[in-house]
């Protein structure tokens, strides 16, 4: 079928009254909350109803050129949760970027979802959901909508949202330009890039889900044997040719171990919380019985500066 994309304008920011048809783009709506900031958008993917909320920056201009950030969830969360846990809107009107928080898939609509990252997990891995395609037609909507520097659209995500983020790199290297998984590690049986993308990878050492040595981890919903972080890191290493000798930089409550191309193009750098668990450091609770964040590093901070060192070429 020959969906089209349709949005809606409903203030000052968007096309009053308009609608706007290109071809072999999915149907799409944006809503206004009620803040001229803040849009929800609606949009059908292959025959599944996606949603996403939308944070347009402090001093956002149509006449501006804005870096785009995608903030995935984790496993059982959705968008609104992943902007309460990250504060990420906060650094978006601080450093001038938009910020799109889109909801997974599941049985319930907005509760309980899930991405198919690949081996994991839930609703969206059992009934394969295209995630890719979707986030990448999301991209698409954004930026034909929106002021989008398409050579510096990112990826950061919890857990899943985490997981999520390494397969959206992995296949999609024409359009990320880099990724910053917290908690997480990749879940997929293939571990070869299709092109290199940076790397900024934030994982606690106490993490009880997604081990930092790999294996199963002890309070683990789904019981997976996890790769360990630091070969998905040197998966990266790999790809995006770097010294295997990293740059290592040790604070008092995390260590970063940076490895960086020869030009210094490309950069993968992995951050080891100590007393990490399960979560967001400088962050909110992903849930109410999740384990507390540490205070450091500030991973949203910590993650724009990684991003905004970052386009692809």
């Amino acid at each position: 079928m020959n969906s089209g994309l349709f949005l809606t304008a409903l203030t000052g920011l968007l096309l009053s009254g308009c609608s706007l048809l290109f071809p072999s783009k999915p149907k799409a709506d944006i809503f206004d909350t009620g803040l001229q900031q803040d849009f929800i958008l609606v949009m059908e993917h292959q025959e599944l109803t996606r949603m996403a909320t939308i944070h347009l920056p402090d001093g956002y201009r149509e006449s501006g050129n804005y870096p785009l950030v995608l903030v995935l969830h984790g496993g059982g969360g959705n968008g609104g949760n992943a902007k309460e846990m990250t504060g990420m809107n906060k650094v978006a009107d601080k450093n001038g970027f938009i910020v799109v928080y889109p909801n997974g898939t599941g049985k319930l609509n907005n509760r309980l979802l899930t991405w198919n990252a690949g081996d994991c997990c839930g609703y969206a891995q059992e009934n394969q959901i295209d995630d890719v395609g979707f986030l990448s037609a999301l991209i698409d909507t954004l930026g034909h909508r929106f002021q989008v520097n398409q050579k510096k659209v990112f990826a950061t995500g919890m857990s899943n949202g985490g997981m999520m983020a390494y397969r959206l790199a992995y296949e999609r290297p024409d359009v990320i330009a880099a990724i910053a998984p917290v908690g997480a590690t990749m879940a997929m049986n293939q571990i070869s890039p299709k092109g290199p993308v940076s790397v900024l990878a934030i994982n606690g050492m106490k993490d009880l889900h997604v081990p930092y040595e790999g294996g199963i981890g002890p309070e683990s919903i789904v019981k997976q044997d996890w790769r360990p972080v630091e070969e998905s890191v040197m998966t990266w290493v790999k790809a995006n040719q770097c010294n295997p000798v990293p740059v290592v930089d040790t604070k008092p409550a995390y260590r970063i171990d940076t490895y960086f191309s020869q030009n210094r193009f490309y950069e993968v750098a992995l951050v080891t919380v100590f007393e990490g668990g399960h979560a967001w450091p400088g962050g909110e609770k992903g849930f109410i019985l999740g384990d507390k964040p540490e205070p450091e590093p500030n991973a949203s901070q910590l993650i724009w500066e990684f991003f905004s060192r970052h386009s692809r070429p």
